[in-house]
C-alpha cells in the first residue's frame, strides 16, 4: 500500500483512500490469510502518515480488523 500511495500522492492532490485485501492469487484460486486486528491498524497508520484519508479492507479482511482501525484510527483527518 505505501508505495501505491506515495505514486498515487505524486501524481493526485485530491483524497486517497487505501482498501486492501489481505490474500494472493495463486492460480486458479485466491488464498487469504489471516492479518491480526492489530498489525493491520499499525499498517493503517503508516498509511495515515502517507496521505491515506480514508482507510477500509477488502477480501481477507473481517469485521475484527475494521473494529480496530475503528478503535484506533481518528474518526476523520485533515483533507
Amino acid at each position: 500500500i505505501l508505495p501505491a500511495l506515495e505514486l498515487i500522492r505524486a501524481h493526485w492532490a485530491g483524497p486517497i483512500g487505501a482498501y486492501p485485501h489481505f490474500g494472493k492469487f495463486n492460480a486458479p484460486n485466491w488464498e487469504f490469510h489471516d492479518i491480526d486486528p492489530e498489525d493491520f491498524l499499525a499498517e493503517a497508520r503508516a498509511w495515515l502518515e502517507h496521505g491515506a484519508q480514508m482507510i477500509g479492507g477488502c477480501c481477507g479482511i473481517g469485521p475484527k480488523h475494521i473494529a480496530a482501525l475503528r478503535d484506533g484510527l481518528p474518526a476523520s483527518v485533515p483533507g
